[in-house]
């Protein structure tokens, strides 16, 4: 067999495209050294310039606050006895990923929240997996050209759909499903090849840590028996009958899975199982559903082949809901038919192509959204694996017409030369694609221009424009920020108007544009979608009291009053108590104030309004009480502290008024007022010469406007 398989491409060697190329080719392909050190330098150019970024999209719930995580080594036993965002949840959700946050438990443990070692060793990890996946390939295509690993392993690596994977950390799920999916088929290929049953443990448990990695791997599970049927000289019953073993780590899965967890599938209504999450939940018929889902999977293709506009997201409403009949779906469809009835017969005959195709038929099939609704309609992560299938379905398929139809220019040289030019062109796409992955603001800013349709893209592209405004110390850049905000919310509200939190940001930034009105009617808006939204609530009531509608907030803020929220019951009572001081209500003010010190007894400005209220009510005691409580570092001490030599002065103990007005004139020099109370009591003693001082101190340029 192997006399033959040199035999066969001796006669092939001398024949190139492109001659020039023939001998660094034939050192290539002679020297696995050489192979190794090109999928390394391929890999940190095509990856390299993500080791600077910052954590972005699902790090935070996956690293940053996941408590399990974070909680380093010591969290080990947690994460196994556990769901894979508990420690973010702290309830159950439907993914068990383990092997995963191990890995990330550990990274924790070593590098805490220094993004940059997780980049680099995300790269490490996918450079071990681009190497096994040379090693497997040479292995399984041991009867093909000896490029032909190499070739399929270098596309697979530099592809731009990869970037999602690599430059987000938590996507290393995908990583280490494939590393061990694909160790464990070469283990299991192996164990075929060499009569080495020693190997087959290895496997067998290589394929738990892939299910245990992300639950997707189970996918995997087809292509055990049919590399076999396709590669190698067994029949399908003998590779279906060793495959079965497999089983059981897919049991074991399920066993933990069912007994650690609460639930096998989302919840109806959940989070992860809403309309803008999965678009496909709006269809309103299964014609629909298969319409809308095999328009996804068309795009997949295109994707594939023309990764140009890459996104974060694909939620809703970046595809549209359609029928069957929609020429876009329908031309998807015929095409996944004939590539299924490709790979249909390509069992029955053995055409080894058949075997990429089934790969990535197989490995898509969970993410299709054809037989279970995922939390998600679409994703450049859900071709992560597939991918690999569909290159070699390409790279395979080409040799198979070439050996057919004897074309003397499609040969193993186009297959070569046709692979360089798309390692080229995707490397620096994966280049450039990569640099927005940088933050959440680049990624966000920068790929909501390539969906303008989609409901997160607006939504979070809004965040990342209110963040910095809240972070700017400009009037005029914060207002341009908050309208740049406000453009993105509006198309929002016009994608998915039934969506709470789009009330609740333009609320929020109507309020930082003191457009009190529009923060008034959105506000009104949101609570007709929730009437019992606390946030929306609270955001209606502050715009009355902004418009001095003193009724309508107490209505409102009634509402939050004794809330099970401590921060919502303390602004409930001290808003109320402040529209009755606005309305000079003093009395009522005071009952809230005291209501409010029942929950924050030392809140500055509550005493200070409360003060207010006694001086203003004439219970010159309480008033003193509550001044003498301001601290000296507070806005209001210098305030305070005239009121209290006001009312000494007013009770004609006037060496106490000159004490307190004396504090305040040390925290503004040449206060009018201070230095106008202090000339009454100065005369009253008979100290005219310090009367007179704060007369000329008056007169001073330098004195400033009164406090009052």
């Amino acid at each position: 067999m192997k006399t033959c398989r040199k035999t066969r491409y001796a006669k092939h060697s001398n024949q190139s495209l492109f001659p020039t190329l023939a001998p660094m080719l034939k050192r290539i392909q002679d020297d696995f050294k050489i192979q190794l050190i090109l999928i390394t330098l391929l890999c940190f150019v095509a990856y390299g310039n993500t080791i600077k970024h910052g954590f972005v999209l699902d790090d935070n719930s996956a690293i940053l606050n996941n408590s399990s995580v974070k909680k380093g080594l010591s969290g080990i036993s947690e994460i196994w006895s556990h769901s894979f965002m508990y420690g973010y949840l702290q309830q159950e959700d439907a993914t068990y990923r383990p092997v995963t946050s191990t890995w990330l438990a550990v990274l924790y443990e070593f590098f805490g929240d220094n993004s940059t070692p997780y980049h680099f060793t995300q790269i490490l990890l996918y450079l071990l997996l681009c190497i096994l996946v040379l090693f497997y390939l040479k292995r399984l295509l041991r009867d093909f050209h000896p490029l032909y690993p190499l070739l399929i392993t270098l596309v697979f690596l530099v592809h731009p759909l990869h970037t999602e994977v690599i430059a987000n950390i938590k996507s290393v799920d995908e990583i280490l499903a494939l590393l061990f999916g694909v160790l464990s088929l070469h283990l299991f290929l192996l164990t075929n090849d060499k009569a080495e049953n020693k190997l087959f443990p290895l496997a067998v448990l290589s394929f738990f840590f892939a299910l245990t990695s992300k639950e997707s791997a189970i996918t995997l599970l087809v292509l055990f028996p049919f590399q076999l049927w396709f590669f190698r000289s067994s029949s399908l019953k003998a590779t279906l009958t060793k495959s079965s073993v497999l089983f059981l780590p897919l049991g074991l899965y399920f066993f933990l899975r069912i007994t650690l967890l609460d639930s096998m599938t989302y919840a109806e209504g959940s989070n992860e199982m809403s309309i803008y999450n999965n678009s496909l939940l709006a269809a309103n018929s299964f014609t629909e559903s298969i319409g809308s889902a095999f328009l996804i999977l068309g795009y997949y293709l295109k994707l594939i082949f023309l990764p140009s506009n890459l996104s974060y997201d694909y939620s809703f409403n970046v595809f549209p809901i359609v029928g069957l009949t929609n020429i876009s779906s329908l031309v998807s469809i015929l095409l996944y038919l004939a590539l299924g009835a490709l790979s249909l017969l390509g069992i029955i005959r053995k055409w080894k192509f058949a075997f990429g195709l089934l790969m990535f038929l197989a490995l898509l099939s969970i993410s299709s959204n054809l037989f279970v609704k995922i939390g998600s309609s679409g994703s450049e992560r859900f071709l992560f694996a597939p991918l690999l299938g569909f290159v070699i379905f390409v790279v395979l398929s080409i040799d198979q017409i070439h050996r057919k139809k004897k074309l003397t220019w499609l040969k193993e040289s186009f297959v070569t030369v046709l692979s360089l030019v798309l390692i080229a062109v995707f490397t620096s796409m994966t280049i450039s694609r990569n640099s927005d992955w940088k933050s959440e603001e680049s990624l966000f800013l920068a790929d909501v221009e390539k969906v303008p349709e989609s409901f997160r893209a607006n939504l979070l592209a809004a965040s990342i424009y209110q963040e910095k405004a809240d972070n700017s110390s400009s009037i005029n850049a914060q207002n341009n920020l908050n309208k740049k905000a406000l453009t993105h919310l509006k198309q929002v509200y016009k994608i998915y108007p039934e969506f709470e939190d789009t009330y609740i940001q333009m609320a929020q930034v109507y309020r930082n544009l003191a457009a009190w009105n529009k923060m008034k009617t959105v506000s009104e808006a949101g609570l007709k979608i929730n009437p019992k939204s606390n946030v929306i609530i609270a955001l209606l009531a502050d715009a009355h009291l902004k418009l001095n509608e003193f009724a309508d907030c107490r209505k409102y803020f009634l509402k939050l009053e004794n809330s099970d929220d401590t921060l919502y019951d303390f602004s409930a009572k001290y808003n109320i108590g402040a529209s009755y001081l606005n309305e000079q209500n003093f009395d009522s003010a005071i009952v809230w104030f005291q209501k409010v010190r029942t929950i924050k007894p030392n809140d500055i400005t509550t005493n200070y309004y409360l003060a207010m209220s006694y001086f203003q009510v004439g219970k010159m005691d309480l008033a003193i009480q509550f001044f003498s409580k301001i601290p000296n570092t507070h806005d209001t001490y210098a305030h305070s502290q005239s009121s209290i030599g006001t009312i000494f002065l007013i009770q004609e103990n006037f060496e106490q008024a000159l004490v307190h007005l004396n504090n305040a004139l040390l925290v503004v020099p040449g206060d009018e007022n201070i230095l106008n109370n202090m000339i009454v009591a100065y005369q009253s003693l008979g100290q005219l010469d310090k009367a007179e001082e704060c007369v000329a101190m008056i007169n001073a340029p330098s004195a400033v406007p009164s406090l009052q």
